[in-house]
């Protein structure tokens, strides 16, 4: 298995209409080159309306599920965190996380083997996003990146939230990651920090 893309879907018709389009291009990909190593899953609140698509499981995500996901806070955004964190511990590494409105024009080998690349150097450089829009570094973004590397030292020393990558999609909304600790970190800190829950979209 090469690796893991995931979509969380809930909410009204559009969402469930945006996601439709975006796995089905992602199938007719996977069909058209006869490739069985990328599975797709779909986390959402009405799983029927996927589970018949090949390559793909779907994860129920019921209303209290997704309020409890969303945390203290009530940020629906954080959901798409817990939705990572419950995939690494449920289906493995690698993946990536796509957006429901997202076309697929090629398949995401490129990244995929990135991440399913072993490095001599811990976990540095463990996240693959379609576009580099800034990395954390105590110059920029100093309070976001101190919280986050406050963690542990370990930590602190792989905290690398940026690496370019190949146009695979349109829009945007695509990021993946080998490393388990990633999302974990972000949630602990989205719990108790509103404004680092507001920077995560």
């Amino acid at each position: 298995m090469k690796g893991f893309i995931v979509y969380h879907v809930h909410g009204h018709d559009g969402f469930y209409q945006q996601a439709r389009f975006s796995i089905l291009s992602l199938v007719d990909l996977l069909r058209r080159e006869g490739r069985t190593d990328i599975q797709i899953l779909v986390y959402a609140d009405r799983p029927k309306e996927f589970a018949h698509y090949p390559f793909t499981q779907t994860v129920f995500m019921s209303r209290r599920q997704v309020v409890a996901w969303s945390g203290p806070f009530r940020y629906v955004h954080r959901v798409k965190l817990e939705v990572l964190n419950h995939a690494i511990g449920a289906f493995g590494l690698p993946l990536l996380y796509v957006d429901g409105d997202t076309r697929w024009l090629r398949l995401p080998d490129a990244p995929m083997e990135v991440l399913a690349t072993p490095r001599a150097r811990g976990d540095a450089g463990v996240f693959y996003m379609h576009a580099c829009e800034g990395a954390l570094t105590p110059e920029a973004h100093g309070e976001y990146y101190r919280e986050l590397t406050a963690i542990t030292e370990s930590s602190r020393r792989r905290c690398r939230f940026c690496v370019p990558m190949v146009s695979t999609t349109r829009p945007d909304g695509l990021c993946g990651t080998r490393a388990r600790w990633a999302f974990r970190s972000v949630v602990r800190i989205c719990s108790r920090r509103p404004w680092v829950s507001w920077t995560i979209s």
